[in-house]
């Protein structure tokens, strides 16, 4: 038997093993589920199901409900095939003063089903659903009615729904349907592509697909009628991963021209846990993060063409501001791929916060660490609170922000060569770092600006770098200020001097109080002495050339914490600061890990302890809905 024969077979007794491997996950799964299905109309849990109700209510005993519109649905969609259903529906009755009863006709899957007549008090209906009505797991049950209006409310209003309920036989087996079976297969091999891509061996692909069979059991096991949308939003991302997997390995070559296949391999792992982390939560169909309305207003209104935005942030003490439209540009062609706004913004902005992990650890092999100080550092940037915080708030534009200073920060340390992409690369990286986001264009552009003057003064005869990174940073801010600022530069400023207060309030015990609680809340579980020991170290061990960019980095952030004490404008300094933190305690563990087997027991503890609490906020936050404090980002 040729290897090439013997590389099918074990390929096809592979593909073999995971359907054997998802169907039985599916079916303990399913066997652990009730028999019944409750969605309560009003809260959350509603998210991912209605179409065309209107806004959430509670009356005076505490219940909730919805209005319908004159043409509502309710939209299942579940992993399981199941037979011998009933449609449970609870209404709460109707609008004061209309004449009951008001009938109300009940669609299945777009085809006329039934007609109800909807009396003035509470009542429940239960309907037998025709056969094979779920078999696929995909029912939509459609509710029309007459619509009035009851001054003073505006709205068009049908009759209250309170509840929707789904129940079934419970003798037998549950057997996941073929749609969702043959999506979760493929999730698996496409992402087990990019994983093979980036050099991981067959052993660690076998491991891989353990645990993502594993987590797809227990997706379904959480709640089998998420699933089924969950993993369909993961499958579409794991595809697009692939494609941008093949590109990737070829930028790491390049920006790690030493880095070994075991190093790229790691790092291939460790960005797969942090972008898959991220796209799992904000993919999951009950999660919308707190300003997605926001996002999804600018996005509508630059689809329009509307690209001058302005808004009053709570950071500039609700000044007047303009908003950057890069954002909402970049996001835009992604609206092409999915009809959900939230899907795409919150994708776009998840996936490559988790590529920042091997930014991170380019940063710290450009600064001269080991590649076990690269790894760690990606680790660290992939499981920080802070980040996770951000995710759920739905800081996107600064985000994406923080990700492009990091960017320009590494190309500006990578040896010009003197090759015209290499000069395109960095003057699109900088304008788009300049155009997307207020606080990042600030602090990066300080930042570069300091770190060129450096170069300037102890550095001069390397020329072409000092030159060529000045002549695009004026381009780039002149770019800016002609697409974006000089319209409203006037406006922005007498805004500015019309409330900046008379003192400063460096002496205000209260300030600073608060000031140093956000430091605190901003670096956990790390802490302000040893985010202090990480960056004192960074200054230490980087070379000579890396340490003037440190050197700016830092200034650029104690110059805004000064603007913060005496102006209260919170440019958010701390989070500005997030990449060298991981840079320094990377190192810093990396020095200890070469102590004995206690310093590497003592520094992957520390990795599990920071893990533990990051991704405790980041299930909570997405999964359960729990409100992570705002304070970390404050500063």
């Amino acid at each position: 038997m040729t290897t090439e024969v013997w590389r099918w077979l074990m390929s096809l007794l592979g593909l073999y093993l995971l359907f054997v491997g998802l169907v039985s996950v599916n079916l303990l799964a399913l066997q652990a589920q009730q028999n019944r299905y409750d969605l309560d109309l009003g809260t959350r849990a509603d998210l991912a199901f209605v179409e065309n109700l209107l806004g959430w209510e509670t009356d005076s005993l505490g219940e909730t409900y919805r209005w319908t519109s004159s043409q509502s649905a309710v939209h299942f969609r579940s992993v399981a095939a199941l037979s011998d259903v009933q449609l449970v529906l609870s209404l709460g009755g109707l609008p004061a003063g209309v004449q009951a009863p008001r009938l109300v006709e009940l669609q299945l899957n777009d085809r006329p089903w039934a007609t109800l007549p909807a009396q003035a008090e509470p009542r429940r209906y239960v309907f037998l659903l025709p056969a094979g009505a779920l078999q696929n797991g995909d029912l939509r049950v459609t509710v029309s009615s007459e619509v009035s209006r009851v001054p003073p409310d505006r709205r068009d209003v049908g009759i209250r729904l309170d509840a929707v309920s789904l129940e079934w036989s419970a003798d037998g087996l549950i057997w996941p349907n073929w749609r969702s079976l043959f999506v979760q297969v493929l999730t698996v091999l496409a992402t087990l592509l990019i994983v093979w891509r980036f050099g991981v061996l067959w052993r660690g692909r076998i491991v891989i697909s353990i645990v993502l069979v594993l987590l797809i059991g227990w997706m379904v096991w959480h709640d089998a009628f998420l699933a089924a949308m969950w993993v369909e939003r993961l499958f579409a991302a794991s595809l697009l991963g692939w494609g941008i997997a093949w590109g990737l390995l070829t930028l790491l070559r390049r920006l790690l021209p030493d880095g070994g296949s075991s190093e790229l391999r790691w790092l291939g792992i460790v960005m797969l846990i942090a972008v898959g982390t991220r796209l799992g939560g904000v993919f999951y169909p009950l999660f919308v993060s707190h300003d997605l309305y926001i996002h999804t207003d600018r996005l509508f209104d630059v689809l329009m063409g509307q690209l001058l935005l302005f808004d009053r942030p709570a950071e500039f003490n609700e000044r007047i501001a303009i908003v950057p439209t890069a954002f909402y540009v970049l996001v835009a062609p992604l609206t092409l791929l999915t009809s959900n706004m939230g899907v795409a913004i919150q994708g776009f902005y998840a996936a490559l916060d988790g590529l920042a992990a091997l930014l991170v650890a380019i940063l710290v092999r450009r600064m001269g660490g080991s590649r076990r100080a690269g790894l760690l550092a990606a680790c660290i940037i992939a499981v920080l609170p802070i980040q996770f915080t951000a995710l759920w708030w739905g800081f996107g534009p600064q985000i994406i922000g923080q990700w492009l200073s990091l960017a320009v920060f590494i190309l500006a340390m990578v040896q010009p060569d003197g090759q015209k992409f290499y000069w395109i690369s960095a003057a699109v990286v900088l304008c788009l770092m300049l155009l997307m986001h207020n606080g990042s264009a600030i602090l990066g552009g300080f930042g570069l600006l300091g770190y060129l003057a450096l170069i300037w003064m102890y550095e001069r005869q390397d020329v072409v770098r000092w030159r060529g990174w000045g002549a695009i940073l004026i381009a780039s801010s002149l770019v800016a200020v002609l697409l974006l600022y000089l319209d409203v530069v006037l406006l922005q400023l007498r805004e500015f001097a019309r409330a900046v207060p008379e003192e400063g309030a460096s002496n205000d015990a209260l300030r600073m109080t608060l000031i140093g609680g956000g430091l605190q809340s901003s670096f956990r579980p790390i802490g302000l002495l040893l985010t202090v020991m990480s960056l004192g170290f960074l200054l230490r061990q980087t070379q000579s050339h890396p340490r003037r960019l440190v050197s700016a980095w830092l200034v650029s952030a104690c110059l805004f914490l000064g603007v913060d004490v005496f102006l209260g404008l919170q440019v958010r300094y701390a989070y500005f600061t997030i990449p060298l933190v991981c840079a320094g305690l990377a190192l810093l563990l990396d020095q200890l890990m070469t102590r004995r087997v206690y310093g590497t027991i003592a520094g992957w503890c520390v990795i599990a302890f920071i893990s533990f609490v990051g991704l405790s906020i980041w299930y909570a936050g997405s999964i359960e809905g729990v409100k992570p404090t705002l304070t970390a980002l404050t500063h």
